[in-house]
């Protein structure tokens, strides 16, 4: 973040920005300050409602919330491979504006070189010395062209060098955002997100629900019919939950056998009936198993799920407990089922 203030108007700001740190015992910590610095300059619309939202909920400004804020307008956590194709880019960049620099020094002369060549128009009248003239400016016509072409050259080849890294910039973020195995985001993309989404449900006041899901004894079934067909039943139930979401929903693996959803601006009950039916569509698959006489059925696959939506100014960390638990509870009351917010216990089959 750059700033533009003067000697007189930064002091002012930190001065007022640590007082208010300090009287809500708020660390002073580099993040923390660089929130409030800004807060109070006023001219970060957005960040400034995102902060007063949370003081009209009279909600305490914890570690976790000052870093939540400091992540949405500050932060960027760019892998190590983003941050090296970047720097590529800008030197890409450099080449080109060195060269257009001397293009720009070879057009002066050239642009030197007729002027002398019009003057001595004017001037000479001998055949001779006007033939002389033609040849030098014939030389230096060609010159310039030459180092034309040789600035084409370097221009194409600079343009040519910054699309591709631009394709695996756009590649390596995704990659770092992403579970190799199943498509899915991965646990950083999912933390990412959800401390998007609950900073943006909390200044728009929209519902924010989050669904928990786990597959029922994978372990057995890994044992049972190897790991690679354990593989293939992740990938399977990722795709699952990828073809029932949209918009800006998020789809995650978050470790192991377990999978989360996030569901900006959804209902609670909009996110029970959604987790009802992506758990149907799992429970209707069979595991079968290959080369048997008459592919005799193996196995079923399904999932338990918990369901919950924000409360308002509530942390990350309760919002993601109390998700867990009540997927805790749909594996306790005999799995297969979807458990929500407002009835812990369902009979099989039955959203909560």
């Amino acid at each position: 973040m750059i700033y533009y203030d003067d000697l007189q108007q930064a002091a002012k700001h930190a001065e007022t920005a640590i007082k208010h740190m300090k009287a809500g015992n708020i660390p002073c910590t580099a993040h923390n300050f660089m929130v409030w610095y800004e807060y109070f300059t006023g001219r970060n619309p957005a960040l400034k409602k995102s902060i007063n939202v949370v003081m009209s909920n009279k909600q305490r400004f914890t570690a976790d919330r000052n870093q939540q804020i400091y992540d949405k307008f500050f932060s960027d956590q760019g892998a190590i491979a983003v941050d090296d194709l970047t720097a590529r880019m800008d030197a890409a960049a450099s080449q080109i504006a060195a060269a257009l620099k001397n293009s720009g020094q070879s057009t002066q002369k050239y642009d030197q070189a007729l002027k002398n060549f019009s003057g001595g128009l004017k001037e000479e009248t001998g055949s001779v010395h006007l033939e002389s003239m033609i040849a030098d400016m014939l030389l230096a016509t060609e010159s310039m062209e030459s180092e034309i072409h040789a600035l084409q050259s370097q221009v194409d080849e600079s343009a040519h060098e910054i699309s591709g890294l631009r394709v695996n910039l756009q590649s390596a973020r995704k990659e770092a955002m992403t579970d190799g195995l199943t498509g899915l985001a991965n646990r950083k993309c999912f933390d990412d997100k959800l401390r998007t989404a609950v900073a943006d449900a909390m200044e728009t006041g929209e519902p924010l629900s989050l669904i928990m899901a786990d597959l029922d004894h994978f372990k057995r079934l890994n044992d049972t019919f190897g790991h690679q067909m354990g593989d293939r039943v992740l990938q399977f139930v990722a795709q699952v939950l990828l073809k029932g979401i949209k918009g800006q929903d998020l789809a995650a693996r978050y470790g192991g056998e377990e999978f989360t959803i996030i569901l900006p601006d959804t209902p609670l009950i909009g996110a029970q009936m959604l987790a009802d039916k992506l758990r149907k569509t799992v429970g209707a698959q069979r595991i079968v198993k290959k080369g048997a006489e008459n592919k005799t059925e193996q196995g079923v696959i399904t999932l338990s799920m918990g369901v919950t939506d924000l409360s308002p100014g509530e942390p990350i960390e309760q919002f993601l407990g109390r998700a867990d638990q009540l997927l805790y509870n749909a594996k306790k009351f005999g799995r297969n089922r979807v458990v929500a917010e407002t009835a812990p216990k369902a009979s099989q089959g039955e959203v909560a």
